[in-house]
C-alpha cells in the first residue's frame, strides 16, 4: 500500500509540475515539501516511468550517420534526413 500511494504522490507531483504548469516552488507549497524534494519526486517519477516524454521531430534524422560524417571530415555539424 504504501508503494502505491507513493506512486500516487509521485504523479501529482508530476501533473501539478508538467500539466498544471506550476513551478518547483509552488508545488513544494501545495504538496507541503522542499523545491530540492519537488526535484528528487520528478527524477524517481521518470525512473520509474510514472512521466515519460514523447519528441515528435518534424523531420526523420539519422544522428549515427551525421556523428560519423562529421568525425570523418570534420565538420562542425551535419544534417542527414
Amino acid at each position: 500500500m504504501g508503494n502505491q500511494r507513493s506512486q500516487e504522490r509521485l504523479a501529482e507531483v508530476a501533473k501539478l509540475y508538467y500539466v498544471d504548469g506550476l513551478t518547483q516552488n509552488e508545488v513544494a507549497d501545495l504538496m507541503g515539501t522542499t523545491r530540492s524534494n519537488v526535484s528528487r519526486m520528478l527524477q524517481a517519477a521518470r525512473e520509474q516511468g510514472i512521466i515519460r516524454f514523447r519528441i515528435s521531430h518534424p523531420m526523420s534524422r539519422q544522428h549515427a550517420l551525421e556523428q560519423s560524417l562529421i568525425a570523418t571530415f570534420e565538420l562542425s555539424d551535419a544534417v542527414v534526413t
